[in-house]
């Protein structure tokens, strides 16, 4: 253009208007009539006056020569401002003679326009602004947007994945479809994706090496071509970031930004919002990074078809994540603003399939290896055609006439033979193609007759006809016994390059391998360029071709039989001491000689990091701790080897881990680390310094030094160990503390009140409720958020998990209840029930759930459609509580007056019984009831307990219908006043608490046959009421506290009491648990900050755990390996039942309610 001639037209524009404005003014003072024109035409040419300076200062700035879309409108409205504006500074000019008349005090001045003309002109004055502005607001949101496009990216850059975009430098290489192959296969993917009404997700799979990668890249790159691909990631095992989910949907989320505007505006307000999604719940990143900006793009622009493709699924590390991927993307139907399309392949694994059935009916699929024989063939023919003939005529070229191929070599016979071996697998024929065309093996015709020597059909066999014409090649002309000189360094070279966790080149294996100088190992790989990506640069790493080289080799099945098996076990174990050799040479303080501790690790230069830290130290640093997991049992580094380590470069490791951007990782690794070692007390200490630590860590690493160290405790292990590595000029803090405290970790999520907790059955998992509407479901052995779970609109009252744990169902005040599934956070069931109060459960199989409610009535609801197939309308009260039996035969129901049982018969429960005690359940204070209702594990027993007064009703069934056989309540002839704590255990044993006046007693009973063998009365515990009762998981034992803080150990085939302990619990023992293993008791009393668990068999006091606010609640985890204790100072606290140490805390804004 013409951007000279458009900036002279605006130029002209700004100083026209400004003179014709002057003329304006002096109209206005000097003339009388007219004034209304007057004032109008000077409002319009104000108007395009600032308009057009704005739009010059534009022209003039950094970002005028981006002003590309409305170069043209601001060039044509500006030429006739210009235009308009010389007519009127014509017209309006007085000339000299209006001088002239002033000096005589007449008024020269005469309006020269009629009104109509005037407002026609002002109209034109007002076109041309409005028509400069909105040019102007086409581009200036083009920039806005390019901006929050470079600043979303920047922020995502070190979160994406290098080499997972199919266009990426590390896959330019990789083969696409040639033109007439796999026809049919493409045209079905690209109508599935054009059609509105078909499945959002295509699953493409096939055995390893039936070509699906290569389709993969040939839908990308088409669908590129078009404009029609969002993004892709191609999982990639033994590539980091490539193997594994964490980066998969910031990658994914990049690629989106970068193809539309809109989006990454989006994107960069989720992670303004939140910073902390980058390394967040794989379902937040989902909803956050994707799903939220897709659908949140204006109606008014709607966008067409966006295809997202995620290849080579299997190759993701996690199987547990793989599932909850598939999960999470069967989501991608709620866009509706476009047409989100998510194409994915992988093998036909367990995992997967489970992954997909579990989404059934949400998908479309395709088999590559049940594709029509024919198809396959004609398709692996015209490959073999086209890269042989390319190999001949390459080799014709370099080589003299008489050594020429024939032009129809190697004949269709050959190629049908090919095309035989091959089916269904085209890496056989690419393999074979690059064996072929490799002249260090020999002439194409020689290396064609190897391969054909060995003709197979089954799939295991491919594989050898596949590698083993490649391998034999490293043994040729070598005799039998000479082989181990040749396979040692194969197994060691090529063994580490299959076994690592991200490839790396061949320099930096030389470094990982002291045996082996770089030399060594280029000769060695000469003759593997069929079977690995080997770089001509040696900044590049060697990569493999297939993944299907790597189970080859690693297949067990091959050990003893294959000179090639290697084993996986010693390889971990000799890269594992190799990392650790090169850490300990190389790791040091201040590494990359930065000096100051509050320098940011983000200022380095990468080009000096890759000085100070060479790839294969980075390398060690971040995954030595993975090939110890993967050692051979007595090859790996020895427990002392690994302890002298970590005393003399802990501090260091963490800090080439903060450089690197891995700090997020420490914690992990410690924890793989202190389940394979047992340096319970340095790790554990470790654990609690980085945790405490982690923000600074991260950001300025230097830190760890200079003020991590100081403000560590005196007694950390941690701080003794490294304590002479504080700089010098550092004082010495006496108000630090001499221990960590309880507290190990804190779970931040929830914005008020935790109401609810629950472990699952499985104890690996733990799910929230909270005044703020949401569920959380957390990690427990890392603390980690897995899910966030919205969809209630008012508090979250209580949560509970099917046994299975793969569910969650939770209850609120807004009168519904939600089911979850807890690997992918997905609501699949929102059930609709008035009234509040109530409670929800499951039934063993989690088949159905029923819940009660303050409406008087009880529903059952099948969990896989959400349907309700009944509805108990029975009760004259609120349902207070409700519990199936273990088979789900029975379902017993408890309101403020009866309890009701109902039988299962032909799909719905009827009434069989009510049960209607003398007393009504509520006593006295019919507002504070409490009700439990439940059926011992062999439906024999049915017992309830009502609060306040704690009566207690048992029942036992009696020729189909239960009787009662006791019941206690302030009138017991017994003389009991009150009971305050129940338990009935899966075996029919039924403990009660009892005061009595003036002495104490504890009364068990055992029901057989009809009687009770036995009634334990317990004298002479204490002096003081007990406070609390529990039965162990085993029925074997019973524990009772009491209110002068004693704790008694009982054997329920014992009258007396075996252990009486003093708890020191103040005043009085609140509360007692077993622990599912009947091993270890826990209690807690009236002093509140105290809970001591307690061996079972001796009595023996074995660990007293503090908290520093008021305990409320008690629970063990089902694996009897944490304790749960809800406090008043909102927060919930998880310790380890072995060493004592608090591994989480919940914290909230009020305390919890249950537990």
């Amino acid at each position: 253009m013409e951007g000279l001639g458009v900036a002279a037209n605006v130029i002209a524009v700004v100083d026209l208007s400004a003179k014709v404005l002057k003329f304006c003014y002096q109209y206005s003072r000097d003339v009388r009539d007219a004034k209304d024109d007057i004032i109008r035409m000077t409002s319009g040419l104000e108007n395009l006056h600032n308009v057009s300076y704005r739009v010059r200062e534009l022209l003039d700035g950094p970002d005028g020569a981006r002003l590309s879309a409305s170069e043209q409108q601001i060039s044509k409205s500006a030429g006739e401002s210009e235009s308009l504006l010389r007519s009127l500074h014509d017209r309006l000019d007085p000339g000299q003679g209006r001088k002239a008349m002033r000096r005589i005090g007449l008024r020269a001045l005469k309006w020269p326009f009629q009104s109509e003309e005037a407002a026609k002109i002002v109209q034109d004055l007002t076109r041309h602004s409005q028509t400069m502005t909105l040019a102007l607001q086409v581009d200036q949101t083009a920039i806005t947007l390019d901006i929050h496009r470079k600043l979303v990216l920047a922020q995502l850059e070190s979160k994406v994945a290098p080499g997972a975009s199919y266009d990426s430098h590390a896959n330019e290489h990789n083969p696409m479809c040639l033109q007439n192959t796999r026809v049919d296969i493409l045209k079905h993917i690209s109508e599935w994706a054009h059609d509105p009404s078909a499945k959002a997700i295509f699953w493409l799979n096939g055995m390893a090496g039936t070509g699906k990668s290569t389709i993969s890249r040939t839908v990308a790159k088409s669908f590129a071509a078009k404009g029609l691909l969002g993004a892709t990631f191609f999982f990639k095992r033994g590539e980091s970031d490539r193997g594994s989910i964490s980066k998969l949907f910031p990658t994914i989320a990049a690629d989106l930004a970068r193809m539309l505007p809109g989006v990454a505006r989006k994107v960069k307000a989720a992670i303004d919002r939140n910073p902390a999604i980058l390394r967040g719940a794989m379902r937040d990143q989902f909803d956050e990074l994707v799903l939220e900006p897709l659908s949140e793009i204006p109606s008014g622009r709607r966008t067409g078809l966006i295809l997202i493709i995620i290849d080579a699924l299997d190759e993701c590390d996690s199987e547990e994540d793989i599932r909850r991927l598939i999960g999470l993307l069967s989501g991608a139907d709620k866009v509706t603003s476009a047409q989100l399309r998510i194409f994915l392949t992988s093998r036909p694994q367990l995992p997967i399939q489970l992954g997909f059935g579990q989404i059934e009916g949400t998908y479309q699929d395709l088999v590559l290896h049940k594709v029509s024989d024919c198809i396959v063939e004609h398709d692996i023919s015209t490959f073999l055609e086209y890269e042989l003939g390319r190999l001949r005529d390459e080799y014709n070229s370099s080589v003299p006439t008489n050594r020429w191929l024939p032009p129809d070599w190697p004949g269709q016979s050959k190629v049908r033979t090919l095309v035989q071996m091959s089916s269904p697998l085209f890496i056989f024929a690419a393999t074979a193609c690059r064996f072929i065309g490799d002249r260090r093996y020999g002439s194409p015709k020689s290396q064609l007759a190897e391969i054909l020597r060995v003709q197979t059909k089954s799939q295991t066999s491919k594989m050898d006809a596949t590698y083993l014409p490649v391998l034999n090649g490293l043994l040729a002309g070598i005799p039998e016994d000479q082989w181990s000189e040749t396979l040692r360094p194969f197994r060691d070279i090529v063994g580490s390059i299959i076994n690592l966790q991200s490839p790396l080149p061949v320099a930096a294996l030389a470094q990982i391998l002291p045996a082996y100088p770089k030399d060594a190992i280029e000769d060695r790989l000469d003759l593997l360029h069929s079977v690995l990506d080997i770089p001509p640069s040696e900044d590049r790493p060697v990569r493999l071709l297939h993944l299907s080289f790597r189970d080859f080799l690693l297949d067990p099945r091959k050990e003893g039989k294959s000179p090639f098996w290697i084993d996986e076990g010693k390889v971990h174990a000799e890269l594992a001491n190799n990392c650790l050799r090169l850490m300990d040479h190389h790791l040091r303080q201040d590494i990359c000689q930065v000096g100051r501790p509050a320098f940011p690790r983000q200022h380095i230069p990468v080009e000096k990091l890759n000085v100070c830290l060479s790839p294969a130290v980075q390398y060690a640093c971040q995954y030595w701790v993975h090939h110890l997991e993967g050692s051979a049992d007595g090859d790996g580094p020895s427990c002392e080897e690994v302890y002298g380590f970590l005393t003399r470069h802990f501090l260091h490791w963490i800090e080439s881990l903060s450089l690197l951007g891995r700090a997020f990782a420490v914690g992990n690794l410690i924890g793989k680390l202190q389940s394979h070692f047992k340096l319970s007390e340095f790790l554990d200490d470790a654990e609690r310094f980085t945790i405490f630590q982690s923000p600074f860590i991260d950001s300025t690493p230097l830190q760890i030094y200079a003020s991590l160290l100081v403000f560590s405790p005196k007694k950390s292990i941690i701080r003794t160990t490294f304590e002479d590595q504080i700089p010098k000029w550092i004082s010495p803090l006496s108000q630090v503390p001499n221990d960590w405290g309880e507290s190990l970790q804190t779970w931040e999520g929830h914005s008020d009140q935790v109401r609810t907790i629950a472990f699952s059955h499985n104890s690996t998992l733990v799910a929230s409720g909270s005044v703020d509407s949401t569920v959380r479901i957390w990690r427990v052995d890392t603390g980690e958020s897995l899910q966030t779970l919205r969809g209630h609109n008012g508090c979250v009252t209580s949560v509970v998990f099917s046994h299975s744990s793969a569910l969650v169902a939770s209850v609120s005040v807004d009168e519904t209840v939600r089911i979850w599934r807890v690997d992918t956070g997905e609501c699949t069931q929102t059930l609709q029930h008035g009234g509040l109060g109530g409670s929800i459960t499951f039934s063993h199989d989690s088949s159905l759930v029923a819940s009660s409610s303050g409406d008087e009535t009880i529903r059952i609801w099948r969990v896989n459609t959400g349907q309700c197939v009944q509805t108990i309308i029975a009760h004259d009260s609120r349902v207070l509580s409700v519990c199936f039996s273990h088979d789900s035969a029975l379902l017993a129901s408890a309101s403020e007056d009866t309890v009701q049982i109902w039988r299962a018969a032909a799909g719905e429960y009827m009434p069989v019984q009510i049960l209607q005690p003398p007393v009504a359940l509520c006593g006295d204070q019919p507002d504070v009831i409490e009700m439990e209702v439940s059926f011992s594990h062999d439906s024999a027993l049915l017992a309830f307990i009502a609060g306040p007064s704690g009566n207690v009703w048992i029942y036992r069934s009696d020729a189909g219908e239960y009787v009662p056989v006791q019941m206690f309540d302030a009138g017991d002839p017994v003389g009991f006043i009150d009971i305050f704590s129940f338990a009935i255990h899966h075996d029919s044993i039924l403990v009660a608490s009892r005061t009595v006046t003036e002495k104490l007693k504890l009364q068990t009973w055992r029901a057989d046959a009809g009687k009770y063998l036995r009634v334990h009365t317990l004298e002479k515990c204490c002096n003081q009421a007990i406070s609390s009762v529990a039965v162990s998981y085993d029925a074997s034992l019973v524990a009772m506290g009491c209110k002068n803080s004693a704790i008694c150990i009982i054997p329920l085939n014992s009258v007396e009491a075996t252990q009486t302990h003093d708890g020191d619990h103040g005043k009085r023992v609140e509360r007692l648990a077993f622990s599912h293993d009947s091993a270890f008791v826990a209690s807690y009393g009236s002093s509140g900050k105290i809970i001591k668990l307690w061996r079972s068999d001796t009595g023996e006091l074995v660990r007293t755990l503090e908290s520093p606010s008021t305990i409320l609640l008690l629970a063990w985890s089902h694996d009897s390996d944490l304790v749960a204790g809800a406090a008043d100072d909102n927060t919930v606290r998880i310790w380890c039942a072995d060493t004592g140490d608090c591994m989480q805390t919940i914290t909230a804004q009020h305390h919890s309610s249950q537990l």
